[in-house]
């Protein structure tokens, strides 16, 4: 991402940091002492770092959208998941994580896929890394960047 965009993000960042910030504080008090609110920071923040990573360098359809937000989070962890040694020891082997990677990597291009076609369909440009890819008339194959 160039520096230009990303300033042009900046409030886009910091409005969803100071959100989540303002969310973690909201939280229902400690049994142990009410003045104290409690959270599991390994849930709580990979939630914000990987909206603050949409922002950046994915879509902001995706980061403004809670749902679909949690979505394509839970379908990383599982690509994430899915992922074997076995694959680098014996590449040509095709393994059920292989294939469980084929399909989680297609669920996420179907999310990307429709956002580009909405894009293209309303004529509305989005301000991030996608419309940067879209406007470089890139496959979605290219915008996805999956290798299996």
């Amino acid at each position: 991402m160039k520096k230009e965009n990303f300033v042009k993000n900046l409030d886009f960042l910091t409005g969803d940091t100071r959100a989540a910030c303002e969310a973690l504080a909201a939280a229902e008090p400690s049994k142990a002492d009410p003045d104290w609110r409690v959270t599991d920071p390994f849930e709580s923040f990979y939630e914000i770092v990987y909206q603050l990573t949409m922002r950046t360098v994915g879509a902001n359809d995706i980061a403004e959208n809670p749902k679909l937000l949690k979505h394509t989070l839970s379908i990383f962890d599982w690509f994430e998941k899915s992922d074997s040694f076995a694959k680098v020891i014996f590449p040509w082997l095709p393994t059920l994580n292989h294939y469980m990677r084929l399909y989680y990597g297609a669920k996420l291009a179907f999310v990307f896929r429709d956002i580009i076609e909405k894009r293209k369909k309303t004529g509305v440009k989005g301000n991030d890394a996608l419309q940067f890819l879209i406007d470089r008339d890139l496959s979605l194959k290219s915008i996805v960047g999956v290798r299996f």
